[in-house]
């Protein structure tokens, strides 16, 4: 609204003051369009406010963030940061005039494309009972199988995860091989693969002479030999070769040894005596 004064004046007589008020027009309010569709990436995108009057905006999620107020017909500018989910998602943004209803205008991300990769490709055991690893890379939910029996394995996660395959022993002289697969919706399945070595190359004799009891265990072991040798060096590695214990013999840790802060899984024990070197496996179970 605004008003004018106006002054009368007529000869010989006082002024006389009238006044003259004019309604303003009503507040408007548009935005458009009412809707932006974008890819996954981070970016911004602009929204065409009309309007006569002073107006404020507001987004009701912190991944997009909005120019917050303006005065009559201006660009309002949403920033969003990138969608790391294969989801897509929604902001709404409503903008607000005094006087009219508010608009609300909407922002849709879409998911990002969905990403799988599975590590190592292959795992190679030895025949006895064992447990090794996987390592999923995805953004994605996934599931995995195994298609042979005498191998189980995790059967699902959520994004960066391991798979943990569980094997049995191989009594028969051929080496075998499990197929994992691992999928992920609206991506390519990765197959990996655990290879087993048959019933040789370790003597039967050195499982008879060496007791690793309990085995598997969750790392607390005790290790002797069944024929009472002399124990002159005793070392453990991982199955990369890394040396995780050594000792020059057995009294110095009373017969006991502790492995339980290494991973789960498969382990080389190698014991010198004074007549020979004998080799076993040891599991560890968490």
């Amino acid at each position: 609204m605004r008003v004018a004064t106006i002054t009368v004046i007529v000869s010989d007589s006082d002024p006389v003051l009238v006044t003259l008020s004019q309604d303003g027009t009503n507040p408007t309010l548009s935005v458009a369009p009412s809707n932006q569709n974008v890819n996954s990436d981070a970016g911004n995108i602009d929204f065409a406010v009309t309007s006569n009057s002073d107006w404020t905006a507001s987004s009701d999620v912190s991944w997009c963030s909005i120019t917050s107020a303006g005065s009559g017909s201006e660009t309002l500018i949403a920033n969003y940061t990138e969608n790391e989910s294969t989801s897509s998602r929604i902001a709404t943004i409503t903008v607000s005039v005094t006087g009219v209803s508010p608009v609300q205008v909407t922002l849709n991300q879409a998911g990002a494309t969905p990403t799988l990769s599975v590590t190592p490709p292959v795992q190679y055991v030895d025949y006895l009972t064992g447990i090794t690893d996987f390592l999923v890379n995805t953004n994605s939910t996934w599931t995995a199988i195994s298609d042979v029996e005498w191998c189980t394995v995790t059967p699902s996660g959520d994004g960066n995860g391991t798979i943990t395959a569980i094997y049995e022993a191989n009594n028969e002289t051929n080496e075998r091989k499990a197929t994992i697969s691992v999928s992920v919706a609206d991506a390519s399945t990765v197959d990996v693969f655990v290879e087993q070595s048959p019933l040789v190359g370790i003597e039967d004799y050195n499982i008879r002479t060496i007791q690793v009891n309990p085995n598997p265990s969750t790392g607390h072991i005790k290790v002797c030999l069944s024929d009472k040798q002399t124990i002159k060096e005793i070392e453990i590695k991982d199955l990369t070769g890394k040396i995780i214990f050594y000792s020059r013999g057995l009294n110095e840790i009373n017969n006991s040894i502790d492995l339980s802060g290494n991973a789960q899984g498969c382990y080389i024990i190698k014991v010198k005596t004074m007549k020979e070197t004998i080799t076993s496996r040891i599991i560890i179970r968490k």
